[in-house]
């Protein structure tokens, strides 16, 4: 799984990279953005699966992640080039934290 999620990572980076080359409107702003977002889901979908506490949550998880994933990149596609009063941002940020939230707290009540 750790293998696949990563060479999945590196197509989407690869595929990234090259619209930006490709496409004249696909402004830098937005490339930054979307490579973030594969960033994050790479890391949040392999940290899942190393410290998940069981198997169907392991699932659940990757599942999850990779419906953000695709919403944080059609968000970073469309989202405008300022950074600041910018709803997308927020969006993505208020993702983020989500992300964070549901992967970090079941590991840190499960320690307890």
């Amino acid at each position: 799984m750790k293998k696949i999620t990563l060479l999945l990572s590196l197509a989407a980076i690869l595929l990234n990279v090259a619209f930006f080359l490709i496409l004249s409107h696909y402004i830098l702003f937005n490339f930054v953005l979307s490579t973030i977002a594969i960033l994050s889901s790479w890391f949040f979908v392999t940290f899942s699966t190393k410290n998940s506490p069981n198997d169907g949550f392991k699932i659940g998880l990757a599942f999850f992640f990779s419906i953000t994933f695709i919403v944080k990149i059609v968000l970073s596609l469309i989202s405008d080039q300022i950074l600041k009063d910018n709803p997308i941002l927020i969006i993505l940020v208020g993702i983020a934290l989500l992300e964070s939230v549901i992967l970090f707290v079941p590991n840190f009540i499960r320690k307890s």
